[in-house]
């Protein structure tokens, strides 16, 4: 126990002396000591231990000069650090491939390997593509546990370089890799399984393979296509690591890359149908994923392959019973319950494209039908809450005589249009009762002469005979296939039925049925004088209603032998 505390103890003291002398070195380096490189590799090939506390202080000069450089010290002294450290990079790179082939101290060839690594993302590409390096991290190292990840890694960076003129290096780069990954991690390997019950070096492992072959193909994925045969099941593992609970930051890593290079390859999800689906389903658990950029990463990548193989989601797969895109507008609501609203908009633009390729018209009709479903409800609900404060708007304004009639003259008409343009839009059945309830009272207040003010002001006639006009002309212009007595007795109705607001939702109901007959031609203009019978009827009992309560008709409108 004593051991293991005093080990500790020199540990910390190490590092805060490194540390110590890394603040001096960024204050003396390279204007006040402008041999530090080839000091410190000098001193490096005297002692493996300071060699190897070398290594950490290179690599934390690499990562202060090129990685956080940024906003810390001015641009002109970034370019001098820059410049000075590459000039004599030579030394340094010397340094690491004499550890690398030479040494037998596995934590001095590891601490070179971790500063290696930080070096690849600056350093002239002859280092990487015009020596030994590429093969002694594949032959010498990849396949030794305690170096494979930091060797996959490095691997990993060189290969997310995007040049043009290695092109064949890059080819053996991936070649060889795969060569000597199939000897330490065999094809019939199930990884999802692996990855479930492996140690956190081989999770890790695991996980920088598959960074490796996103990141390579990515990059580089068309100087190989006709080369590799992509395996489907080794796809379908990769796909698999995303199942695992452990490690969410890795997840969504893992999740997005592979995500990009599935989409990359339309040809062959075209070609490997249940692959395809898979991938589209797994698109939808990711939509759930609530990790940062993992939801818009899903509904870009949802929508590119919707591009690509839309075809593909209106047919009949063969082992499948319907179109995966029935699948998809059943359980529409379930999939994009938790995306964002700009989200939605993607999802249901790559809906949109899967439903385009639909090339029988009463299917696309149908699917489209489904396809709307959900939004119209939506707007079915925004609409009833709307016409619920429009109503209350209504009886509201009726209070204030004076500016009630103001208000009538400005917008009676308009309020008007805007509900009959709602009631007769088909997509929206709902809201119908309250639709109702406020024609029934707008028509009503027309009738009783709670309007004093001329709503046509060119033209002030009777209000009641200019809105049975204007009701009557605006269902004209809008259902030009209605018969003239079919519109008149509708608007008849609206007066006569305006105290009975079931009877007036009926009639509305029934005209909305009138106006989906295409020539409006339909056996229900036999009954026609059956109808216009009954609203007679029904305004008679009204008339005889209002006469018997006092002060709800005008005199005018009152008959003689009843004003005695």
């Amino acid at each position: 126990m004593k051991s293991s505390v005093s080990k500790g103890k020199r540990v910390t003291v190490l590092r805060t002396k490194l540390f110590l002398f890394f603040q001096i070195l960024k204050q003396e380096w390279p204007k006040h000591w402008p041999t530090f490189i080839s000091d410190i590799v000098g001193a490096s090939k005297t002692s493996e231990s300071l060699c190897q506390n070398n290594m950490v202080i290179l690599k934390l000069l690499s990562e202060e000069v090129f990685d956080f450089s940024t906003g810390q010290i001015t641009q002109v002294k970034a370019k001098h650090l820059k410049d000075s450290m590459c000039n004599e990079f030579s030394k340094i790179f010397q340094l690491c491939q004499f550890v690398m082939e030479n040494s037998q101290n596995a934590p001095l060839v590891h601490a070179t390997l971790e500063t290696l690594l930080r070096f690849l993302n600056w350093i002239p590409l002859g280092y990487i593509f015009e020596t030994k390096l590429i093969s002694t991290l594949i032959y010498k190292f990849l396949n030794v546990p305690m170096f494979r990840n930091v060797s996959l890694k490095c691997l990993t960076e060189i290969a997310g370089v995007s040049v043009s003129q290695y092109e064949e290096q890059f080819v053996t780069l991936f070649t060889l890799t795969m060569m000597q990954l199939k000897q330490m991690l065999p094809l019939n390997t199930n990884i999802r399984l692996a990855y479930a019950n492996g140690k956190d070096d081989e999770q890790n492992f695991i996980q920088n393979l598959s960074l490796f072959l996103c990141t390579f193909l990515k990059e580089h994925g068309q100087l190989i296509e006709k080369r590799l045969n992509l395996r489907e099941t080794l796809m379908e593992d990769l796909l698999g690591l995303c199942e695992q609970k452990r490690g969410k930051d890795n997840k969504a890593i893992i999740a997005s890359n592979i995500m990009y290079i599935v989409g990359q390859y339309p040809r062959f999800l075209r070609a490997h149908w249940k692959f395809l689906k898979t991938v589209v389903n797994k698109l939808f658990e990711f939509m759930h994923e609530t990790h940062d950029g993992v939801q818009d990463m899903a509904c870009d990548t949802f929508i590119k392959i919707a591009q690509k193989c839309r075809r593909h989601f209106v047919q009949v797969q063969v082992g499948e019973v319907m179109p995966f895109i029935d699948e998809i507008l059943n359980n529409i609501n379930t999939i994009i319950c938790d995306l964002q609203p700009q989200q939605v908009h993607t999802f249901y633009e790559a809906v949109g494209y899967m439903i385009g390729a639909q090339t029988d018209q009463p299917v696309q009709e149908h699917l489209i039908e489904k396809y709307m479903l959900l939004p119209n409800q939506v707007w079915d609900s925004i609409i009833q809450q709307a016409t619920k404060i429009l109503y209350t708007l209504l009886q509201n304004v009726a209070q204030e005589e004076a500016a009630a009639q103001s208000f009538y003259q400005t917008y009676f008409c308009d309020v008007l249009q805007h509900i009959f343009s709602v009631v007769t839009d088909t997509s929206h059945t709902a809201g119908l009762t309250m639709h109702a309830s406020i024609l029934a009272y707008m028509f009503n207040l027309v009738e009783e002469g709670k309007i004093s003010v001329p709503l046509n002001p060119a033209v002030p006639p009777n209000n009641q005979i200019f809105i049975q006009d204007y009701v009557a002309n605006l269902l004209k212009s809008a259902f030009p296939h209605l018969q003239d007595a079919q519109v008149k007795l509708f608007v008849t109705g609206l007066f006569s039925l305006n105290q009975d607001i079931p009877a007036f939702k009926e009639h509305l109901r029934d005209f909305l049925v009138q106006i989906k007959e295409f020539a409006g031609e339909d056996t229900s203009d036999l009954f026609l004088e059956e109808r216009e019978t009954a609203l007679r009827q029904a305004q008679e009992e009204k008339h005889k209603l209002q006469m018997s309560v006092p002060g709800i008709l005008n005199p005018h409108e009152i008959p003689e032998e009843m004003c005695d």
